[in-house]
């Protein structure tokens, strides 16, 4: 049974491979489409982890908040490494910046949720 995301993910996928098979422009607008939508959802995880352990809603809250940013985390990843595909070299050097940086905020979010986690 997929939960409503990885249904999406799915039928994302499907619209991606069988609706524009034809026309690789039209994929890569599709594929960045679905990326956008996966750092957002990565952003709203995050932004609740920082803001539950800023408020101390308590371990059990935070950690399960923290499992919902990795796999946003996860997926914003996969999404961005579709788009990639439909990508010339230039714009794969461009758009790594990209993933870096989102990379990082991950990377910091862990940190804090880490740091947390060792004081309580």
């Amino acid at each position: 049974m997929y939960n409503w995301f990885e249904t999406l993910a799915i039928c994302s996928w499907q619209q991606l491979t069988f609706q524009n098979i034809r026309n690789p422009g039209k994929m890569a607008e599709n594929a960045l489409g679905i990326r956008r939508s996966a750092k957002s959802r990565f952003t709203r995880k995050k932004n609740e982890v920082l803001k539950a352990i800023t408020r101390n809603e308590g371990s059990k809250i935070i950690k399960k908040k923290f499992e919902e940013l990795t796999d946003a985390w996860s997926t914003v990843e996969g999404k961005h490494d579709i788009y990639m595909i439909y990508l010339s070299e230039e714009e794969i050097i461009a758009n790594e910046k990209w993933i870096e940086e989102l990379q990082e905020e991950y990377n910091i979010a862990s940190a804090v949720y880490a740091k947390f986690e060792n004081e309580h």
